[in-house]
């Protein structure tokens, strides 16, 4: 069971299926779940599922998944990072890109300003040939920010 605030990783073998059911008596659940192709072949099933409390991603970009677990991330199996931050309105972040990087940003939730783009929750954005992700926060907004090579 996953709750609020929390991700979880999961590695399968090949024809392996996921299935998500809202087992929550309260109605509906608001979940994102995107699937990562490995860099390798043949990687054992191995789950992780951790907490990362609002208070550690208030105002910065948390790191969630690396491929080296650094700062008690998941371990995912691609030379991706994946982050997470809760802004505040007028909250501004930038993340820097490493050269031949690109970034995949999503709006969970709230309004941001991306350069001139309003984006909204359930929008996204793909930056490529970019130094930098600049963003402001339009009202209180949750989002995840890929680094993609």
């Amino acid at each position: 069971m996953i709750e609020v605030g929390e991700c979880r990783r999961a590695s399968a073998a090949s024809g392996t299926t996921n299935r998500a059911f809202n087992r929550s008596p309260k109605g509906n659940t608001h979940a994102f779940q995107c699937c990562i192709i490995p860099d390798r072949d043949n990687i054992q099933f191995r789950a992780e599922q951790r907490r990362f409390p609002m208070a550690e991603r208030r105002g910065i970009l948390r790191l969630l998944a690396s491929p080296d677990g650094k700062g008690d991330s998941l371990r995912i199996h691609q030379d991706i990072r994946v982050y997470s931050s809760i802004l505040d309105p007028g909250h501004h972040l930038v993340h820097e890109l490493a050269p031949s990087r690109a970034a995949w940003l999503h709006v969970v939730n709230g309004g941001i300003r991306l350069v001139d783009q309003q984006l909204r929750a359930g929008d996204g954005a793909s930056l490529v040939d970019e130094t930098a992700v600049s963003l402001t926060a339009q009202e209180p907004s949750e989002i995840l920010l890929f680094d993609l090579a």
